[in-house]
């Protein structure tokens, strides 16, 4: 669990709280810590902290909009996390280490198995027993983690699709401002432009940062 200040309280505390594996049996406790294991949670703290959720919240605070800090979009906010991943990996975070790209692509796997997984349960009617096989047989997922999600995806509807469509939509948007901008394009610039417009939907971030 994460909390950072809000546009009201920005110079408030912020925490991190990392899940206790009290009240665990030792088979849970192994299936956990196998599913998030030294690479995941380098992973799990790129896309949680920074450059991720804390950076991205940070600079929502300081948009002159309080709209667009207040009324956050979920596709924006979990899309810019997802995005932070694959940036710092691209641009060198772990040395190029073979294991922590196989980590990433696992992790990757599972925001596209979330959206797959949310789509079926709400809509096409997929069972406990199938959703736990598409997560495990499919994406590589422990049991202690499909479990979790079967109860997650079962109690909310939409945020678990959020992920992936917030993080193709700033990629490509990336990708693209890359191919008019040519030589020119500086990520760092693209960075701090890209979340100055605070929280809002990556379509309306794109209008205005390609009406400048």
């Amino acid at each position: 669990m994460r909390r950072a200040p809000g546009p009201y309280e920005k110079g408030g505390n912020t925490y991190y709280n990392v899940t206790p594996l009290d009240g665990m049996t030792d088979e849970q406790a192994e299936s956990y810590l196998r599913e998030y294991n030294h690479w995941i949670l380098q992973v799990l703290n790129i896309h949680e902290a920074i450059p991720g959720h804390y950076t991205q919240l940070v600079y929502s605070n300081e948009s002159p909009s309080l709209v667009k800090s207040l009324f956050g979009n979920g596709a924006m906010v979990e899309g810019w996390a997802v995005y932070a991943e694959r940036m710092m990996l691209e641009q060198g975070y772990g040395n190029f280490e073979p294991e922590m790209w196989l980590m990433y692509y696992k992790w990757n796997l599972r925001v596209i198995c979330n959206t797959i997984l949310d789509y079926s349960i709400q809509v096409k009617g997929m069972t406990e027993e199938q959703a736990i096989k598409l997560m495990t047989d499919e994406a590589f997922q422990q049991q202690a983690e499909a479990e979790g999600k079967w109860r997650r995806a079962t109690l909310s509807q939409v945020q678990l699709t959020s992920y992936y469509a917030g993080y193709r939509e700033i990629y490509d948007l990336r990708e693209e401002l890359k191919q008019q901008q040519g030589k020119a394009f500086d990520l760092k610039t693209f960075h701090e432009n890209f979340l100055s417009y605070g929280s809002a939907p990556v379509k309306y971030i794109s209008q205005l940062m390609q009406d400048k």
